[in-house]
């Protein structure tokens, strides 16, 4: 039976009635007898259930009683139920199972021709049996498990009963009449893996009519992308006053430089070196003993001699000297002039540079500081975010939201297989896409009703929230925007 409208069998003469006409009518009866039931009573105990301690505490007996969850569903125990305790808390929970009787043995019908058949035949089981689960817990049950905690123990060491304690029992109480304060919500939220999106909001008053919930999907927004701020390093250097310093002191590789000749510039006025002559006996060709043998210029009367010890005569004949004697004074045309000349000089110098193979480096040693904000987060390398991916879809209340993405899709199928145009077709989706193409970035979900699917419901609570998660968790170049609409009324 579908939600959005509750449908009954309209009966006439001569209808053919079938399995499902007959579910129907049941189903008609259930939702209208639950929705009175959740509508004017809450959650808890209205009957019975009370618990005993048997056999000095080894264990209890639970009594017949009745019960009714969130969902307005009667939890009924029509018979006592002994029990060994193994933790402090006893719980109760709706169930239904489907059993097919076995017939008594031999019972069978007669036939024509002698033939038997089995009293009962056809396709299934022919039973629905509304039995409670019962079992224990060591902590209080979530809110969306529909469990009510019928009675709290006091444990000896042994797990043996002290006593049942008061006040844990969950216990039903009609409804006050009450409003619920409608509220509702628009915006869009940027998401990508590892950034999970929330939709907070309360729920005050009485229990809303409906909780309606829209999505769309869009493209990421690219004001992420054009409107970054803009980013000047500061480089700051390791020497005095911030100076740039080499980190190794490095000296420069060996090389060289020709320098071609260098030239002797004239003197002015022109220099001259006075020779002072050591006149000897003719007969005397070697100097005396104890005298200069390396310098110095012998000359004779009739000759030079020697120059030095080793240098034979050279024919040059200067006569009349005396010792002490200026040549340049009493030689004619004999002088020493020392003019203008220039002297080749070996070896490399001045500014084209010559042997620079290999060129030689200096190693630097800079720090570079980042300017804005400092934290965690560090800049992803990859393509841009456009669209959402496979998105997943957290509903419940703020330390309790639970993974609903596969009820919330079912949910769109159901209610929208052919979508909102002929481009948007739900019902061959396994997942919420967002790309183009996708029904959920062309035309969205529509209306999703919270409120009828199963295992959700929204009580009033003004200090803890309900919460709506939307994310993405299948890789890293994953991202976009989801928009929505949420409607409590």
């Amino acid at each position: 039976m579908s939600e959005n409208a509750i449908e009954r069998l309209n009966y006439f003469n001569g209808q053919r009635l079938e399995a499902g006409d007959l579910r129907l009518e049941q189903e008609y009866h259930i939702q209208v007898q639950r929705w009175l039931m959740k509508t004017l009573f809450s959650p808890g105990v209205a009957r019975g259930l009370g618990v005993k301690v048997l056999d000095g505490g080894k264990k209890v007996r639970l009594e017949p009683g009745l019960a009714l969850d969130d969902l307005g569903r009667a939890i009924i125990l029509v018979a006592p139920v002994e029990l060994t305790p193994q933790a402090r808390l006893l719980c109760i929970r709706y169930a239904e199972r489907k059993e097919r009787p076995q017939p008594a043995a031999g019972c069978a019908a007669n036939v024509e021709g002698g033939a038997t058949v089995p009293a009962r035949w056809g396709g299934g089981p022919e039973r629905i049996l509304s039995q409670p689960d019962i079992f224990w817990r060591a902590d209080p049950p979530m809110h969306d498990t529909r469990e009510l905690i019928v009675a709290e123990l006091l444990l000896k060491s042994d797990c043996s009963v002290e006593k049942v304690v008061a006040g844990a029992r969950h216990r039903a109480s009609p409804l006050p009449v009450q409003q619920v304060h409608q509220i509702s919500f628009e915006g869009e939220k940027d998401i990508a893996k590892g950034d999970k999106k929330v939709i907070h909001f309360f729920i005050r008053g009485g229990r809303p009519n409906a909780v309606t919930l829209y999505l769309r999907a869009t493209e990421f927004s690219q004001l992420h992308y054009s409107e970054m701020g803009t980013v000047t390093p500061n480089i700051t250097g390791t020497g005095t006053g911030g100076k740039i310093q080499t980190e190794v002191p490095s000296g420069v590789d060996a090389h060289s430089h020709d320098v071609g000749t260098i030239a002797v510039s004239n003197d002015s006025p022109p220099h001259s070196h006075q020779i002072l002559s050591r006149v000897f006996l003719p007969d005397i060709t070697l100097p005396p003993p104890g005298a200069n043998t390396k310098r110095g210029i012998f000359i004779a009367t009739e000759g030079v001699t020697a120059i030095g010890a080793s240098l034979a005569p050279v024919g040059l004949v200067v006569t009349g000297l005396a010792p002490a004697d200026d040549l340049a004074n009493k030689v004619s045309d004999f002088s020493v002039d020392g003019g203008a000349h220039s002297h080749p000089i070996a070896g490399k110098t001045g500014t084209a540079p010559q042997d620079a193979a290999p060129l030689h480096t200096h190693e630097i040693k800079v720090q570079v500081s980042s300017a804005g904000q400092t934290g965690q987060t560090t800049v992803r390398q990859g393509n841009q975010f456009l669209y959402v991916s496979e998105l997943k879809i957290g509903i419940g209340k703020k330390g309790s939201v639970v993974d609903r993405t596969y009820d919330v899709l079912q949910y769109v199928k159901d209610n929208f297989p052919s979508g909102n145009n002929p481009t948007s077709i739900w019902s061959n989706q396994g997942s919420f896409v967002g790309k183009p193409t996708y029904p959920l970035y062309e035309a969205g979900t529509g209306p999703i009703r919270l409120d009828l699917i199963d295992g959700l419901s929204f009580d009033p609570d003004e200090y803890v929230p309900y919460e709506i998660t939307l994310s993405v968790e299948n890789n890293n170049e994953t991202g976009g925007c989801i928009q929505y609409n949420l409607f409590v009324e």
